[in-house]
């Protein structure tokens, strides 16, 4: 008992600060990929479940607002976890089947889960549970199988993002309520998700390559299936990056996104843009970064309601260069280079 509470003393010193609790071992990766360099100084690495029955109280009562879970071989959190009112993130990775569903379940106990992300698993499918996260506002799903949502979110979720996953199922008896941005990383799928009316709320969808740093081609890809968001009455931003457009241009079935406001084809090998663009009578700010272009594409003049378009890190040479054509001269035109 005495060794214990050494242990158990040397944790709560060295918890101080510390703003991430992993039960993950092999880290470097995950930190890298998804953002969480600010956390590389203050993070401790427990690789034993057993620690999450034994420092329950010390997470209740230190800093720590994210939890990494690796492929341990508990199946739940403690029910003293519902205490936990700091934890705001958790991440799963590389769990079983069998056991992510129990896990799931628990995190029932979280309710100040605000960002959930789940990362290399077949397959998912959210428990009814879920809707206990009251707070959950973001969830992140990569390299994962099959997804299938099957039963009611949250009120409170904003966003869905999904990565590097073969199959999207979205029920017909799931209500998304509040749900304004949905990305899609399409490299493994065919086509738009069916039943995407279901979003009547949202405003933003994203599709193509995450991250940017590779090109994808599309082969296979059903492009006339983006006409299914003609469905989705409030969709005011598109995106498709890190695709491979220079061979076929951009694709037609993004000029009938009449209501969009906003478009993002940033990372696209894009030279050149069509007269169709004109279609979209409701732009106002148009995002063509790490593009080919190699001067202001003239077709911008004619935009009625366009606002701003950035042209960063181009091929276009002269910074000051200015079109006093027509709307141009109301356009502000941002270019930048890469240094």
């Amino acid at each position: 008992m005495r060794n214990l509470s050494v242990i158990i003393l040397f944790f709560i010193l060295n918890f101080n600060g510390i703003r991430l609790f992993s039960f993950e071992p092999n880290l470097e990766k995950f930190i890298h990929k998804h953002g969480y360099n600010d956390y590389r100084n203050e993070l401790k690495v427990i690789n034993d479940s057993n620690y999450l029955f034994v420092f329950d109280s010390i997470l209740i009562n230190s800093k720590i607002s994210l939890i990494i879970i690796g492929n341990s071989h508990f199946t739940e959190l403690p029910d003293n976890y519902s205490k936990c009112t700091n934890i705001t993130e958790i991440a799963i990775i590389n769990h079983d089947v069998s056991k992510l569903s129990n896990l799931l379940k628990s995190l029932s106990k979280l309710k100040s889960i605000t960002y959930l992300t789940i990362l290399d698993t077949k397959e998912l499918t959210f428990p009814k549970e879920i809707i206990d996260l009251e707070k959950l506002s973001s969830i992140d799903l990569e390299n994962i199988g099959f997804v299938s949502f099957k039963f009611k979110l949250p009120k409170s979720l904003m966003g869905i993002r999904i990565f590097e996953s073969n199959f999207i199922s979205f029920d017909d008896n799931v209500e998304y309520h509040k749900l304004k941005y949905l990305s899609l990383d399409i490299e493994k799928m065919e086509k738009i998700p069916d039943n995407i009316d279901k979003f009547e709320s949202i405003e933003e969808i994203g599709i193509g390559c995450e991250p940017m740093n590779k090109l994808l081609e599309l082969n296979n890809f059903n492009f006339k299936s983006i006409l299914e968001l003609k469905k989705v009455k409030g969709l005011k931003k598109f995106s498709l990056g890190g695709v491979n457009l220079n061979n076929f241009g951009i694709p037609k079935e993004i000029f009938e996104l009449s209501t969009i406001e906003e478009l993002d084809l940033s990372s696209d090998s894009l030279n050149a843009l069509v007269p169709e663009m004109t279609q979209l009578t409701n732009l106002k700010k148009l995002n063509l970064p790490w593009n080919q272009f190699k001067e202001v594409p003239k077709i911008l003049c004619e935009m009625k309601k366009l606002e701003k378009v950035d042209l960063n890190y181009n091929e276009i040479r002269n910074k000051n260069v200015k079109i006093d054509v027509g709307r141009c001269k109301e356009i502000d035109i941002s270019i930048e280079f890469n240094k």
